[in-house]
């Protein structure tokens, strides 16, 4: 998940490198010539709640399978049994899914990973779907069932399945609307400053690898991109520079820096698939 890939890292200076960081952000006037920016082309509600639904399955199932994995960690003997005894719970998710007339809305590796034998999820695919929470968050967000997207440094945590209509999901999917086009936007604009920033901490750390445009430095690009934000009212910075935990982006831990990272790649992979940029939910991009 926090893997910065070579060509993201390639576009991300290409990027900065015509004034990415001052015009994207900074929203600098368009030249005449300039093209119109793409129009966003939200999904629909019934789309969208049906989404928060699935996630919050994936997000079930994955805590089942955190419990055997602690169970092969801590008592190696009972993993048998401890299996027999959550297996009919993980068998209710499915049937959940099938009898609301869900299981089509999962994507190809949702349903994977729900018919894989229970137990036998990898680490990996149980640390994604914990994280999946702040995918849901953001859902849940533009479907009003949330009042406000949480700061970039607070994960959403179990609260989100909390106020999901769970129970309801036919009624639910039925009511659902979305915000208006505008805020859906200006949230997903948000979410790509906040990756943005976190890869080009990343980027930093290899300067001869990749340079900073010529006759410009990243420290210059951040500050300006801080000033614009914060006049916008976005946050109010700390050192010249992004907050968050409480200090400067430049003085995050590499825990801090990878959970922050996560944090606004499962928001903004949500949001960009709100906003239209991938209907299959499997390939949604999240270049900055």
């Amino acid at each position: 998940m926090n893997a910065i890939y070579p060509y993201l890292i390639i576009v991300l200076i290409i990027l900065i490198g015509v004034g990415y960081g001052l015009s994207h952000f900074l929203k600098k006037k368009p030249q005449p010539e300039a093209p119109p920016e793409p129009t966003i082309h939200l999904v629909s509600a019934e789309a969208a709640a049906r989404r928060a639904l699935c996630l919050h399955t994936i997000m079930e199932r994955g805590k089942l399978e955190y419990i055997i994995s602690m169970a092969r960690h801590d008592q190696p003997g009972q993993v048998a049994k401890v299996i027999e005894q959550f297996k009919p719970v993980s068998d209710r998710i499915t049937d959940y899914l099938k009898a609301w007339g869900l299981w089509e809305s999962l994507s190809r590796k949702e349903k994977a990973l729900l018919e894989k034998e229970f137990g036998d999820w990898s680490q990996k695919e149980i640390t994604d779907a914990s994280w999946r929470a702040d995918s849901l968050l953001v859902i849940e967000w533009a479907l009003g069932l949330q009042e406000e997207i949480a700061p970039y440094d607070q994960q959403a945590g179990e609260k989100v399945e909390e106020i999901l209509p769970t129970k309801q999901p036919k009624e639910f999917i039925a009511r659902a609307r979305l915000k208006p086009d505008t805020e859906i936007a200006e949230a997903r604009d948000i979410a790509e400053l906040w990756l943005w920033r976190a890869r080009t901490t990343q980027i930093q750390k290899s300067p001869d690898q990749y340079p900073p445009p010529r006759g410009s430095t990243y420290e210059m690009i951040i500050q300006k991109t801080v000033e614009k934000a914060e006049a916008d009212g976005l946050f109010k910075s700390i050192g010249q520079d992004f907050p968050a935990f409480g200090k400067s982006y430049k003085s995050l831990t590499e825990e801090e820096l990878s959970q922050a990272m996560s944090i606004a790649s499962e928001r903004l992979y949500a949001l960009n698939w709100l906003c239209g940029y991938a209907q299959d939910w499997d390939t949604v991009p999240t270049d900055t």
